[in-house]
């Protein structure tokens, strides 16, 4: 966490990608390049504010079915 001007910014940890190869951050936004990508359908693509970003809400998006599907699709993808 960094304080500007009285104010808290949370900077994104590269190092979670190393155990979550599928998680990103830009524009301040953290979330699922496998459900960005690969989730057209569904509303829930976690993505999250990085104010409220917890390791909690990254591992409840890993065991949900929307990131299970989406990175089976990514894998099919890959595999081809």
């Amino acid at each position: 966490m960094i304080k500007r001007n009285n104010v808290q910014a949370f900077k994104f940890d590269e190092k979670l990608k190393e155990f979550f190869l599928w998680l990103s951050a830009e524009d301040g936004k953290m979330f699922c390049s496998y459900c960005k990508e690969f989730n057209k359908t569904s509303r829930s693509k976690f993505i999250l504010d990085l104010k409220w970003m917890r390791i909690k809400n990254v591992l409840s998006h890993k065991a949900s079915n929307t990131h299970k599907t989406s990175r089976s699709t990514f894998l099919q993808c890959v595999s081809q």
